[in-house]
């Protein structure tokens, strides 16, 4: 059946060429001709009006949670199914600007900040669904990220010095080790993507990328102004901003304009990929 648009909030679109019908005060009317586009609504973060503050990927389902209206909630959700099932609380007190990653078999969430920096670090067993309290963060403040490499957490943080410190993270031994200095200062909680061996970083106007085997910085020039929600498929990158979506070819170092899930930019986003596939919050509602 045809694509259904309520209100024109989204441009909702589907996989297969089709027409698409608008219903509007009752009224209802079809497109003459047919459309083929990428992204379809499929069910939205479970909390009403928020969009999920930090997630991670494990056994292709994505683990989510720490929304602005109920922090300590946790959530799976299936993409081959399109379901959420809600999971143990987060255990630790509420924050903002979470940091998340994958190490081994489970997942860490911790740091933040609620009037003061906090640098607390929490396992999440996928298989038990229970948390455990790890070591501190090595490193408090709001200019940081966090990722999963290769069964090794990492995070890379600002100092008071304003040096910009990746640090690594043993999950067999629960102990972090400073790895390297960036070439840069990091300012607030930075998109990134891994293709790879790859880290590629945005960091005020430019892109960056980080060689996990040889642990070198490089500069790869100019980034697509107000690229920010980042994710990879395969062996490309992607960025949202300015109400378009953004394609980076690492072979020819190369942005392309891809097709926007959005006729207009929400101001809360967020993205993630999983088994090959893209998802992006705006506010509660989801696109795939």
């Amino acid at each position: 059946s045809p694509t259904e648009i309520n209100g024109g909030i989204y441009f909702l679109s589907t996989k297969h060429s089709e027409k698409i019908k608008v219903t509007f005060q009752n009224q209802e009317g079809y497109s003459v001709q047919e459309f083929k586009m990428p992204w379809i609504l499929t069910n939205g973060f479970p909390e009403p009006a928020n969009t999920p503050g930090s997630s991670v990927n494990y056994e292709n389902k994505t683990y989510s949670g720490f929304s602005s209206g109920e922090f300590n909630k946790f959530w799976k959700f299936d993409p081959s199914t399109h379901t959420w099932n809600q999971l143990t609380d987060f255990p630790g007190p509420r924050r903002q600007s979470i940091v998340a990653f994958t190490a081994g078999s489970k997942g860490y969430f911790g740091g933040g900040t609620e009037f003061v920096a906090i640098r607390d670090l929490r396992q999440y067993d996928f298989n038990a669904d229970t948390w455990t309290k790890k070591s501190d963060l090595p490193i408090t403040g709001i200019s940081r990220v966090a990722f999963g490499f290769n069964n090794t957490g990492y995070l890379l943080a600002l100092d008071p010095s304003l040096n910009t410190n990746m640090w690594k993270y043993n999950h067999n031994t629960d102990i972090w080790t400073l790895e390297s200095t960036a070439p840069f200062a990091l300012q607030d909680e930075p998109g990134y993507f891994i293709v790879g061996n790859t880290l590629y970083l945005m960091v005020d106007y430019n892109l960056w990328k980080y060689d996990f085997s040889t642990g070198q910085w490089t500069d790869l020039g100019p980034k697509p102004e107000g690229v920010y929600h980042c994710f990879s498929i395969g062996n490309f990158g992607y960025g949202l901003g300015n109400q378009q979506m953004y394609k980076y070819d690492p072979s020819q170092n190369s942005w392309t304009i891809e097709l926007s899930p959005f006729s207009y930019y929400p101001a809360s986003v967020e993205a993630f990929s999983v088994n090959g596939r893209a998802f992006v919050f705006a506010g509660n509602s989801m696109l795939e």
